[in-house]
């Protein structure tokens, strides 16, 4: 398969419900769990008006994003079904985008969350399966919204239970994975200015195979599509410290691991702990873009 379907495309360019939104500084995506479940306990919420709290707190650190999410996706979740999630998320959406003028994403992979949370306006479908969820690629291709494709070998039930890649080359594999994937968008009339990609932190990955990943996520700017990345708290970046409890380290931790992921090629940073990032992608951008000679 040629990668000319992809090479006239802009990594900066994301089309969205809104219209063509230009990336050219690291944008950060506030996270907003209406789940019991997820890993991280500060970012679940169970009613309206805490929600409303945790986007005020995410939209004044400086947040372009939140990603709204009803089902959690940690390793050794068990799935819900499509109307639990409308019952978490929908609410919370339209009280969102009555209150504040910030770009939204749902986190889901049901077609039926899909079309319901587009009616409500929201601006990406982040979906864990990379559309591949029965029903979910028709769906899509229904939209305009912009959706992010994100890479995931086997499943939140046992995707953390010894993962492995052939001959251990986890960046091969993440590759095959978005040239298949984007291949399919193609052959389904999706304008790829619409996509964004997701390696997948954690998700089917050992600790080795993320700090590779980061490591060496400029491979998967061939694609010349947005990179979301989503590292915040993970047990890899917790793996690293000598309290993994600590949240205040793990904070830290993170946000040193978006700084990275944005020197590295990372345009969209998915965090639990906006201001944290918003300050370390300071400091990268000018180590990034400031001339040597700048006193």
């Amino acid at each position: 398969m040629s990668e000319y379907h992809w090479s006239t495309l802009s990594e900066r360019i994301l089309n969205t419900t809104q219209g063509a939104l230009t990336l050219d500084t690291p944008h950060l995506m506030g996270i907003i769990n209406a789940t019991p479940d997820s890993f991280y306990a500060p970012s679940r919420i169970n009613a309206v008006d805490q929600a409303l709290q945790l986007a005020e707190t995410h939209y004044e650190a400086g947040a372009q994003w939140l990603d709204i999410g009803g089902e959690s996706s940690r390793p050794g979740s068990q799935r819900i079904n499509a109307q639990t999630t409308l019952d978490r998320v929908l609410p919370i959406i339209k009280a969102i985008k009555q209150r504040f003028k910030i770009y939204l994403s749902i986190d889901t992979y049901h077609p039926e969350v899909m079309h319901a949370a587009v009616h409500e306006g929201v601006d990406l479908i982040n979906d864990i399966k990379a559309l591949r969820h029965p029903g979910a690629l028709s769906e899509f291709v229904q939209q305009t919204t912009a959706g992010c494709l994100m890479h995931m070998q086997g499943t939140p039930e046992t995707m953390q239970q010894a993962p492995h890649y052939d001959q251990d080359d986890v960046m091969s594999a993440l590759e095959a994975f978005f040239k298949t994937r984007l291949q399919q968008c193609i052959e389904h009339g999706i304008d790829l200015s619409r996509i964004l990609i997701d390696p997948g932190f954690g998700f089917g990955k050992s600790i080795a195979h993320n700090w590779t990943i980061l490591r060496q996520l400029s491979r998967l700017k061939q694609f010349n599509r947005p990179i979301l990345v989503g590292l915040s708290r993970k047990h890899c970046i917790r793996a690293q410290l000598k309290d993994p409890d600590d949240t205040f380290a793990v904070g830290l931790g993170s946000s040193v691991a978006a700084g990275l992921a944005y020197l590295n090629g990372a345009h969209i940073i998915r965090t639990h702990d906006v201001e944290w990032a918003r300050h370390t992608l300071a400091i990268m951008q000018a180590y990034h873009t400031q001339p040597e000679n700048c006193l």
